[in-house]
């Protein structure tokens, strides 16, 4: 017969295997936008899809408008599935690192 003392200690020790196994390694992708050539939202299943620019840019994202982003700063996303995404006033390729996680902040 089981203690409460080593109930609670196996009780302890499933719930950080049960952790473990709900963890998942974060996925970076690098991919290539232009104003002719969107990136269109999909969060591969994760909860968050974080972007990261090597310098600021415009970009244009779907109907909701367009504004500047950071260059070298992680920034969540947090758009509709299917949104698209580029560059607005840039007709060359564009490298963008994304971060598909379910952590907060990568």
């Amino acid at each position: 017969m089981c203690t409460e003392e080593q109930k609670a200690q196996e009780l302890t020790l499933l719930q950080q295997i049960a952790k473990l196994l709900d963890s998942r390694t974060p996925i970076d992708r690098t991919i290539q936008i232009s104003d002719n050539a969107p990136w269109t939202m999909d969060y591969m299943g994760f909860k968050h899809v974080f972007l990261w620019l090597p310098a600021a840019y415009t970009l244009s994202i779907g109907e909701y408008g367009s504004g500047p982003v950071q260059a070298q700063v992680w920034v969540n996303l947090g758009l509709r599935p299917g949104t698209q995404l580029k560059t607005s006033g840039q007709s060359t390729l564009v490298p963008v690192i994304l971060r598909f996680t379910d952590e907060e902040v990568p």
